[in-house]
């Protein structure tokens, strides 16, 4: 009778030990998809950001070659994401300077930053330059203006 209920404590004691591996094997597996969905939804922002900085570029090339130099920022937006555009003129030297911002609810929002420069070629101006310098800062400043203070 004793050895009876030794197999059957060695018994329970090894279906505890498999539960908790299965628990620890599925709690991992969690846990590896929560982060590859983070890293996918992170990678899609970044494209929703460069694609919508391109697209100011574009919008403000055209607007250059048509011959309406745009003097303030051109902004809009471009699938989820938005884009700021500024342009300056050097003589025959056009550099467009363009963010792409992507909002995310609850946290930072994330930027990516595009800047390219472009000289006439046949009559119209073509880049000859890209570049993605850092993106801008798009951390929220602390403090509140609610509060009337100052915001440091």
């Amino acid at each position: 009778m004793r050895a009876g209920r030794r197999r059957g404590a060695a018994a329970l004691a090894a279906m505890l030990l498999l539960c908790t591996v299965i628990m620890l094997g599925m709690a991992t597996y969690v846990t590896a998809v929560a982060a590859g969905a983070a890293r996918l939804a992170h990678q899609r922002d970044t494209v929703q950001c460069v694609y919508a900085a391109e697209s100011a570029i574009e919008l403000a090339l055209a607007q250059a070659n048509r011959g309406a130099m745009p003097s303030e920022p051109i902004t809009g937006a471009c699938g989820t994401a938005f884009y700021r555009a500024t342009v300056e003129q050097d003589g025959t030297r056009l550099v467009i300077t363009a963010d792409g911002t992507q909002p995310r609810p609850g946290r930072a929002d994330l930027a990516r930053r595009v800047r390219v420069e472009c000289t006439r070629r046949g009559g119209a101006y073509a880049v000859t330059r890209w570049e993605t310098p850092p993106p801008p800062d798009t951390s929220r400043p602390a403090g509140s203006i609610a509060a009337g203070g100052e915001r440091r």
